[in-house]
């Protein structure tokens, strides 16, 4: 295995905030890696042998795989992964929220979890690691998990894994969160439905969709056809559900209800149109007598 040189990377002066994914960043999974095969799940603290190993009893973690985070890295956090084999990646959360995009590697033959996290008005700002020791028993609900700093000599806090039934919507909750890691960054339009017709390329050649924190920026022919919005989504609705609120142009402080289907570098909303109100039941934008909506198809600008 290779080691990475996490030292280094880790003490940059980070990265400007934009986003670029490489083909050549992928996940490369390894049955044989404990960790990498039995991290996924919630885990919470056991404050007794923490305590005896003079770690931090006030945490809870929990880790979800998705491959498709390597699509949210920064451009200059690439060269440094590259170097690495990453086992897996996905979202991590502490204490049930601040949701970040980590990545599991091994440094100098210790397995890492490298994370991204906010700093400044770039979501994905700072960077941080610790180790991470998995030691599997029979019955995988009785893992242990051991988690320490990798720089700083700092004691280790054990982990088992959370027993206790979720509330419904937790993992809708989580969903939310990570389609919002998710939709962050530049998207250019491919393909617009305007009742029923579809639209000349020419027509929004130059048109894109920003996702910055809670921001969203509406781009046209140039500066002064931009416009702002705030946004939410509710990933627990069928289909997926995001409000729009205008905060500049005419249109000031209205709310466009929309609906979107995310997958990694291809983003689906249908929002509706004229006077039409209503919040689309579908991803379709029909002529006729059927309410007025647009249908657009947006993938995520690389460069």
């Amino acid at each position: 295995m290779k080691a990475c040189a996490l030292h280094f990377f880790l003490a940059w002066t980070f990265f400007s905030g934009q986003t670029k994914a490489l083909a050549q960043l992928k996940v490369e999974p390894d049955e044989k890696n404990v960790v990498a095969s039995r991290l996924e799940g919630k885990w919470i603290v056991m404050p007794a042998l923490t305590k005896r190993l003079g770690g931090n009893i006030d945490q809870r973690i929990s880790f979800k795989s998705d491959p498709s985070v390597v699509n949210v890295v920064p451009e200059r956090l690439i060269p440094y992964l590259q170097k690495c084999r990453i086992y897996m990646a996905g979202y991590m959360m502490f204490l049930g929220k601040n949701l970040s995009p980590f990545f599991l590697i091994t440094n100098q033959g210790n397995p890492t979890i490298v994370y991204l996290r906010e700093k400044g008005d770039d979501p994905y700002g700072d960077a941080e690691s610790f180790l991470v020791t998995l030691v599997p028993a029979v019955d995988p609900v009785n893992d242990l998990l051991f988690v320490g700093h990798e720089s700083i000599p700092r004691p280790f806090s054990a982990y088992e894994r959370d027993k206790t039934k979720a509330p419904p919507d937790d993992a809708g909750r989580a969903d939310e969160k990570a389609d919002k890691v998710l939709l962050q960054g530049k998207w250019k339009v491919t393909k617009m439905v305007k009742r029923g017709v579809v639209m000349a390329p020419e027509r929004f050649a130059r048109m894109s969709f920003e996702f910055s924190k809670d921001k969203m920026i509406l781009g046209g022919r140039g500066d002064s056809e931009q416009r702002s919005f705030s946004f939410k989504i509710d990933s627990t609705k069928k289909p997926k559900q995001i409000d729009c609120t205008a905060e500049s142009g005419p249109f000031k402080g209205e709310t466009i209800p929309g609906i979107y289907q995310l997958d990694a570098d291809s983003l689906v909303m249908c929002l509706p149109h004229d006077n039409n109100k209503d919040q689309p039941d579908a991803f379709e934008a029909l002529g006729g007598a059927a309410p007025s909506r647009i249908l657009f198809t947006l993938q995520r600008v690389k460069d």
